[in-house]
């Protein structure tokens, strides 16, 4: 009996190393592969995956970017390994680790009258021609509740994909627009300003969304524990404060 025992221990622990070792190969020579916004994979990804490659230099990245809504669509087919983005309901089959908050910002070409105010009120969108992102977007619907709850009402002249779209067409004084505070890095390269947007205060949760039903790649794996490792640095700057 205890030799049995002593046996099954022994096999346990070789079973243990052979996986170890596997986890291992496989880091140094894994493909990790994410699904993000425009803004995210531009962002926070693009410095994410130069600093992983620095560490684990033969681990491939392939990135997939997305408007918001196709974000869990992309992960529940099975394309990626996970994905980061905003999920205002769950999908069945996927779950979530929050990684940061990011605040919604009032966005007005630098000529504007209401560009030179650091603060801007929803109140004060009312009646201004407003560029929004499509209706089936995780942001829209933030800001549709916003509006609602508020019992306002924006003059929707234009309905986007792209948060690039958005940019360009409020750069162009077609419009104003809102959107979340990652966008802010972009701001001066389409001439667009951005104000701190109060009354209501509104976020959104960034998350990694990634299948329920099977493990992440030990790659994938190490990744996703190196984006919680770096949104959680002091030195990192995250969303901008206005």
């Amino acid at each position: 009996m205890r030799f049995h025992q002593e046996v099954e221990k022994t096999l346990k622990s070789l079973d243990g190393v052979v996986a170890d070792l596997r986890d291992l190969t496989s880091l140094r020579t894994g493909r990790v592969r994410v699904v993000a916004s425009t803004v995210i994979s531009s962002g926070l990804l693009a410095k994410a995956f130069k600093e992983f490659k620095e560490l684990h230099p033969n681990v491939q990245f392939a990135l997939h970017d997305v408007a918001e809504e196709a974000i869990m669509r992309t992960v529940l087919a099975g394309n990626v390994d996970f994905g980061i983005g905003t999920a205002n309901e769950l999908a069945l089959g996927l779950d979530e680790e929050h990684l940061f908050d990011d605040r919604f910002i009032a966005l007005f070409h630098q000529g504007h009258r209401l560009a030179r105010r650091r603060r801007i009120t929803w109140a004060e969108l009312q009646g201004l021609p407003f560029i929004a992102l499509a209706p089936k977007s995780p942001i829209r619907k933030l800001i549709d509740n916003a509006v609602q709850d508020a019992g306002l009402r924006l003059n929707i002249v234009n309905e986007v994909s792209f948060a690039t779209t958005v940019l360009s067409l409020v750069g162009a004084g077609i419009g104003v627009s809102v959107l979340p505070m990652n966008n802010h890095p972009s701001l001066p390269a389409y001439q667009v300003h951005g104000s701190r947007l109060v009354e209501p205060v509104i976020t959104r949760k960034i998350s990694i969304l990634k299948p329920s039903h099977r493990s992440l790649s030990p790659a994938a794996q190490a990744f996703a524990r190196f984006l919680h490792e770096q949104v959680n640095r002091k030195d990192w700057p995250g969303p901008p404060s206005l």
